[in-house]
């Protein structure tokens, strides 16, 4: 007969985290940190998907990353909107009113892995992209701050959150 496990003893050893564990991961995402500031300030109009990915690993590895946590995924404009997207298209170029969407991760001396998701803008935002990022940021630090357990209660609470606030596409 097989044994019926309740609780799954390994996942709850690997999500207690260990002093050292916790460091490591407090260096790494300092270096990730470097990272992201020095790759800003090589953003420009008109470069490519491909050639912003290119900068963006070149700054991942110079700060001594040992391996990327998955491949990049940098997107432009319209592209943003597809979940994993990764083609780095050559000529998908940066124009002012776009945003970029990062997310990345690298392995550091940590034997964990770290990575974030991250938007930059082509130049300054518009009223519009800081409307929505700002709604996105309160509907999530809401659904954190909830007492929710379940995943459904959660969703839920943000869909709500996102009519509420009468974003297009957000219903």
């Amino acid at each position: 007969n097989p044994v019926v496990l309740h609780k799954n003893i390994v996942a709850e050893m690997m999500s207690v985290k260990t002093k050292n564990e916790i460091q490591g991961f407090q260096k790494s995402f300092e270096k990730l940190d470097i990272v992201l500031e020095n790759f800003k300030k090589r953003i420009k109009l008109g470069l490519s998907e491909f050639e912003l990915n290119q900068i963006f690993e070149e700054e991942i590895f110079k700060t001594g990353a040992k391996a990327l946590t998955f491949k990049t995924i940098l997107s432009i404009g319209e592209n943003t909107a597809s979940i994993h997207y990764s083609s780095y298209d050559k000529n998908k170029t940066l124009k002012k009113d776009d945003l970029i969407l990062l997310d990345c991760g690298g392995y550091w001396d940590s034997p964990l892995a770290c990575d974030i998701t991250r938007v930059f803008t082509g130049g300054q935002p518009t009223s519009k992209q800081k409307y929505v990022y700002t709604v996105v940021l309160k509907t999530f630090l809401n659904c954190y701050y909830s007492n929710f357990e379940k995943g459904f209660e959660i969703d839920n609470l943000a869909r709500k959150l996102f009519k509420k606030y009468n974003i297009e596409g957000f219903e």
